[in-house]
């Protein structure tokens, strides 16, 4: 017995010891991504943060410049962009944002005197109901030649809710779909996760990894099923007003003359035949075909590559700088390649 002592502490200080040099190499190798919004060269009006707060009852966390003292010029273009925290990508440096680099290159790319404006109204959490009241909400103060809808497949959850007081409207929380607990579970093991997955950029990476191993091998884990079950029966309450903001967007787009582009992006997971995903992407486009409204799905640009070489950090899916890079040139080529931003654009209105 007295033998094994110092062998199962020896034991015990190799093991103590691999995982301090694992630690250290993730550390060197994996640096934790960090929030770049504080250092966004441009940041929205006063005026502007207080008018959104007090709508939505939500802190503004908008992106880019939204200084809209100054009037629309003459030779400006303007396209506003919808969408969650896909779209404003909190630890993606602004430069890199799939917005900034659609702006630059129409700029680039522009054959007379006509400025491109991007205006980023990505907001973390919304889902497409909030994001038709946020159209309704922007659209006058900034006169938009064009709205992108960037569309994440988690949209049709029952997040927020529209409500009126006498004859305004104002947006609050709703019911989250699941919120009983049966698909989305809170229990102690979820936390002590959570904690480690904060504390640890191993223990990080090794869960990341061990999840993205059960996607591509078809093992059933909560983030699949929560995402598949919105379009399913256990939504329908949901689904039905999903489809009522789509219908919302289509007759704006109608009534303002205005194109409306539903930009459906991928969950940066198995992108290649075993992505379980695909049913979700065409209910998106079917419900784009019945309400005109145009519809890029970018998923073909992600085919085929590793998920994790695009998300912004080891344990967070949101796209990093590569993922935004190539969604700036698809959206850029859908656009010019349709015309949409000239006059006399094509009729064609839906799929890529």
């Amino acid at each position: 017995m007295k033998k094994k002592i110092p062998n199962i502490l020896l034991l015990i200080l190799t093991l103590f010891t691999t995982l301090i040099l694992a630690e250290a190499a993730v550390r060197i190798c994996f640096p934790r991504a960090k929030e770049c919004v504080a250092e966004d060269k441009y940041k929205p009006s006063s005026s502007f943060i207080k008018l959104i707060e007090e709508k939505t009852g939500e802190k503004l966390n908008f992106r880019g410049k939204w200084d809209l003292d100054q009037p629309k010029k003459m030779n400006e273009k303007r396209i506003l962009f919808l969408g969650d925290s896909f779209l404003y990508c909190v630890s993606t440096p602004y430069d890199k944002l799939m917005t900034t680099r659609i702006e630059e290159y129409l700029n680039e790319q522009s054959n007379d005197d006509t400025i491109f404006e991007v205006f980023n109204a990505g907001m973390s959490g919304l889902n497409t109901e909030f994001e038709f009241f946020m159209l309704k909400l922007l659209y006058e103060r900034i006169s938009p030649d064009l709205v992108v809808v960037c569309y994440m497949l988690n949209d049709a959850d029952r997040r927020f809710k529209l409500v009126k007081k006498g004859d305004e409207e104002y947006i609050m929380p709703g019911n989250p779909a699941f919120s009983d607990g049966d698909i989305v579970s809170e229990n102690i093991m979820n936390r002590i996760t959570d904690y480690l997955n904060f504390r640890s950029r191993f223990f990080a990476f090794i869960k990341s990894r061990l999840n993205y191993l059960k996607v591509r091998w078809k093992s059933t884990f909560q983030y699949q099923d929560f995402h598949i079950s919105l379009y399913g029966e256990r939504n329908k309450a949901g689904l039905e007003e999903w489809e009522e903001a789509f219908a919302n967007f289509g007759k704006f787009s109608k009534e303002h003359d205005i194109p409306i582009i539903f930009v459906v992006f991928p969950l940066f997971t198995n992108l290649d035949e075993s992505y379980p995903y695909s049913k979700i992407h065409e209910m998106v486009k079917e419900q784009c075909l019945k309400n005109d409204l145009y519809c890029y799905d970018t998923l073909p640009l992600y085919w085929k590559r590793k998920a994790y070489a695009l998300w912004v950090d080891i344990d967070d899916a949101h796209p990093n700088a590569l993922a935004n890079e190539i969604a700036a040139m698809g959206i850029y080529n859908f656009l010019t390649n349709r015309t949409l931003l000239t006059a006399g654009g094509t009729d064609e209105n839906i799929n890529n």
